[in-house]
């Protein structure tokens, strides 16, 4: 909320005004001039008073409104599409490359060669590349030790030092969350739809159903969580953040929120339990990680991720959001 203090005060004209007022305030024909153009003064004083205090209001306004703006953008962007604190392992023809979110999906004229990967680690061979890696990457050792080349390794940018780690998330389960409803199991062809906060202990999205996301909300799984050739849905403007306690499946088939922007789902996976897409499964998301593994056997990713660890294999594919990227 912008608060404006106007504070007004009297003119040249009108303490000349009042000094003849003074002076000749017996004299009727003059008094009633001079009454007209105290109300001529202070009509032009009001409107210049208020076009001034518009103008401040607006002035603050934007400053604001940029000021909040450059708050959020700051909060929400990344300095690298993926962060592996420990390992990233590109094999049998996987591929990296990156696009732009906010013009639609990947593919097309929205496919770009600038993603920006990281490992943290010094280890010997942290960053193994037998596959494609269209952009740039930084390990945490030499690049001469921690990055080694396979079978097929085409990398188009450089690999270069990390100056300093790079910090992992901290991911916690929210406060304020209902009681759970228990597990919960979706039928074949049914359309299962959440509109406010909730609890489970375990959610099988199974084959063939749909998984509704009708806003907004958060979304705790206290257990496993499996996508199985079924599709998840989430409105432009919304963002759903799920927290898992346990491992994240995306099996054959699923496509999960694969016709959005990754910043509608937000996924906090604790603990050391794994993430893994299947072959033929596509995800679009941005991934917090920091103990587990992700294992991506053939399947399609789209969005940001940071975790300990991954591994493509058979062909997977991850399109990092360029658009995340912090300026």
């Amino acid at each position: 909320m912008i608060l404006v203090l106007a504070l007004v005060g009297c003119t040249p004209g009108m303490i000349a005004l009042a000094e003849k007022d003074d002076v000749v305030g017996s004299d009727t024909a003059d008094t009633s001039d001079t009454s007209e153009t105290d109300a001529d003064t202070d009509a032009d004083t009001d409107a210049d008073t208020d076009a001034d205090t518009d103008a401040d209001t607006d002035a603050d306004t934007d400053a604001d409104t940029d000021a909040d703006t450059d708050a959020d953008t700051s909060a929400d962007c990344v300095a690298y599409g993926l962060v592996a604190n420990d390992a990233l392992d590109l094999q049998n023809g996987a591929s990296i490359d990156a696009y732009d979110a906010t013009l639609g999906v990947w593919g097309g004229a929205n496919v770009r060669t600038d993603a920006a990967v990281v490992v943290n680690a010094s280890a010997a061979c942290a960053l193994t590349v037998a596959g494609t890696l269209s952009g740039d990457a930084w390990v945490g050792g030499d690049p001469a030790s921690s990055y080694c080349e396979g079978w097929g390794s085409a990398v188009s940018g450089a690999v270069s030092a990390l100056p300093s780690a790079v910090a992992m998330p901290t991911v916690i389960l929210p406060s304020g969350m209902p009681a759970s409803i228990g597990d919960v199991t979706t039928a074949w062809e049914e359309t299962y739809t959440l509109s406010a906060d909730t609890t489970v202990n375990g959610l099988n999205v199974a084959y063939g159903s749909h998984l509704v996301f009708a806003g907004s909300l958060r979304l705790v799984v206290d257990g496993d969580l499996a996508i199985d050739g079924a599709t998840v849905t989430i409105p432009a403007g919304a963002q759903v953040d799920v927290y898992v306690t346990g491992a994240t499946r995306i099996g054959w088939g699923a496509t999960v929120n694969t016709d959005g922007e990754p910043a509608r789902l937000r996924l906090h996976l604790l603990g050391g339990d794994g993430l893994t897409i299947d072959y033929g499964g596509a995800l679009t998301a941005a991934i917090e990680q920091p103990d587990g593994a992700f294992t991506n056997n053939g399947g399609a990713f789209s969005g940001t991720w940071a975790g300990a660890s991954l591994t493509m294999v058979w062909g997977a594919t991850t399109h990092l959001d360029a658009s995340r990227l912090c300026e």
